[in-house]
């Protein structure tokens, strides 16, 4: 006897009935075109931001058993603005115990949790190409994407080309710069266990907050900048205040390219000329590379960039390791590295410490322009693990190596440790590194700048007078600000430790603690919350109040070392500031 053939199995929860588009609340926030095509999403209409996000290809919501999936649809939520008798109840379908919408860098369940409603449309209504991308594909018609608009093929700069693997090289060079040459210093003054404890903290909390980035940026496909974020939470006074401490990150950020990119060609000239034109040069270099329109076209400097700063420091750890003393060692007799496991140091060298690696770490906000130049955003929490794990890695072996092998003795950079014969081939192999961080942090900032100037305007993605003119304009203005910071303050280790008091805890935790808050947690009904949940809301807390006593305890520390900075340099000073600083205060 035959058995009967199978039957389609209803889901447990079966989808809203068919609503008519002027009930729709999904319709009625996203409107046709006159093709009868989705706006997906409604950039132009400040009443409606925020609401329209492809998550996932999942199955179609009815098939049988042994029946495969014949096609597939995307789910796009709807945040819910209150209560609304219009709208449907909230529906998810899974697969046992696994949620599509966790495949391949969907967003989590408990962000969903926040959104009463989704319309199912097809992918081509949804504005969505085959590759997943919101418009990153190329083909023949052109880009479409929720940041920079429509691009015609051939007539404009693609500003969704950047492959995973590009966007990995990107985010490593974001973070191996500047900030890892002072990471050796960090373990002699806090000591050589709460230093390595400390840097390996900071890149957990660092990898947290940017796989909230990626989650929000999935559902806010409009941000494209940490200030963007400010407009989605707290309107236009959460934007100008993110904007404004974003800009000052990014261009003290570029300041401190400026200044390490001036001590790499002292160093390596042997200080033939007046510091302050090293400082005009540099910053005329990171004027040309930074004026480059694409991260796509600046990913293949990311890899001369990387391979460059890590040989750098590689060269440095052979070298302390074969030399037979340290720079500042005394020339003849013994000498003792004077390792500390745990030191004793005062509250300021120690906020100093903590802000240094803050500032090694903290390249987050770059990330945003990252993942919107991504062809594919789902692959950023991908590209964000291989980096941080290889950048966990390299941060804590060479501080710990370079460490072992001078103890006392080690300089701040890190770089003239070697002596004065090394401290030029390590920064002569520096260099190309350091003008890619220049070019990065000189481009994002005139990048946002750019977009927000030209944003919904025909000249954003254009080959136009007016786009030229425009980008040059905040390329050349982001340059001569940085210039002006650096030649104000051209010692590398207080502007270091200022930029990572001040600046990046706001920049690095704050806004992400408050991102996760928003979308998972926001109009939850107590009652509902997970355990996970909870757990996930008291991180959350907990990285926003580390945020804030970083800035407090750790601006106050750097202005004191500013203040005793200025005992040895000033403003526009020909001075070689090359002069490798030892823990003793010496100079050579």
């Amino acid at each position: 006897m035959s058995s009967p053939s199978p039957q389609p199995q209803p889901l447990r929860h079966p989808p809203p009935a068919p609503m008519s588009d002027a009930n729709n609340p999904f319709l009625r926030r996203v409107p046709r075109d006159e093709e009868g095509k989705f706006h997906v999403p409604l950039m132009d209409d400040p009443d409606n931001p925020n609401y329209a996000q492809y998550q996932h290809d999942v199955p179609h919501l009815s098939h049988t058993p042994q029946q495969p999936h014949q096609h597939h649809i995307h789910r796009i939520p709807v945040p819910h603005d209150g209560p609304d008798p219009q709208a449907p109840p909230h529906h998810r379908h899974r697969r046992g115990r696994h949620s599509p919408l966790m495949d391949d860098g969907g967003v989590p369940d408990e962000v969903l949790d926040n959104y009463d409603s989704y319309s199912i449309v097809s992918k081509s209504d949804a504005g969505f190409d085959d590759n997943g991308g919101g418009g990153g594909g190329g083909g023949g018609g052109g880009v479409s994407d929720a940041v920079f608009g429509t691009v015609e093929a051939g007539k404009g700069p693609n500003y969704r080309n950047v492959g995973w693997i590009g966007s990995t090289v990107l985010m490593t060079k974001g973070s191996v710069g500047i900030g890892v040459l002072s990471l050796p210093l960090v373990l002699h003054t806090l000591g050589f266990i709460p230093g390595i404890i400390i840097i390996v903290f900071v890149m957990i909390l660092c990898t947290w907050c940017a796989w909230v980035l990626g989650q929000f940026k999935l559902l806010h496909p409009e941000v494209y900048a940490v200030p963007d974020v400010g407009t989605v939470m707290w309107g236009p006074i959460g934007r100008e205040c993110l904007a404004i401490c974003f800009f000052l990150f990014m261009i003290m950020t570029a300041a401190g390219g400026i200044v390490s990119l001036s001590v790499s060609l002292n160093a390596v000239s042997l200080h033939a000329t007046c510091t302050a034109v090293f400082v005009a040069v540099a910053a005329v270099c990171g004027f040309l590379t930074g004026s480059i329109r694409t991260l796509g076209e600046i990913s293949w400097l990311g890899w001369i960039g990387c391979i460059s700063i890590v040989a750098s420091i590689l060269t440095l750890t052979v070298a302390v390791g074969i030399e037979d003393r340290p720079a500042d060692a005394p020339n003849e007799g013994p000498w003792d590295r004077n390792i500390k496991l745990i030191n004793n140091p005062s509250f300021s060298d120690a906020m100093n410490a903590v802000s240094s690696v803050v500032f090694a770490c903290g390249a987050l906000p770059a990330y945003f322009g990252i993942i919107s130049e991504m062809r594919e955003p789902r692959q950023f929490t991908r590209s964000l693990l291989v980096s941080q794990i290889f950048v966990t890695l390299l941060y804590t072996s060479i501080a710990a190596a370079v460490y072992a092998m001078v103890g006392q003795y080690v300089s701040n950079p890190a770089l003239g440790t070697a002596g004065r014969v090394m401290k030029r081939v390590c920064y002569g192999i520096a260099i190309p590194g350091l003008l890619v961080t220049l070019c990065m942090y000189t481009h994002l900032p005139a990048k946002y700048v750019f977009v927000r100037l030209l944003r919904g305007t025909k000249h954003l993605t254009s080959n136009s007078f007016t786009h030229w003119f425009t980008w040059l304009a905040c390329t050349l203005t982001c340059t001569i600000i940085a210039y002006v910071v650096a030649s104000a303050i051209p010692d590398f280790g207080a502007l270091v430790q200022f930029v990572g008091a001040l600046f990046s805890p706001i920049m690095t935790f704050i806004p992400f603690a408050c991102m996760w808050w928003y979308d998972c947690w926001r109009g939850k009904d107590p009652a509902t919350r997970s355990l996970w949940t909870k757990l996930h809301g008291s991180w959350a807390l907990f990285v926003f109040v580390i945020a804030i006593y970083c800035t407090v305890a750790g601006t106050y520390a750097a202005v004191i070392d500013l203040i005793n900075a200025d005992e040895h340099s000033s403003p526009w000073s020909c001075a070689d500031n090359s002069r490798t600083r030892m823990p003793n205060g010496t100079l050579y």
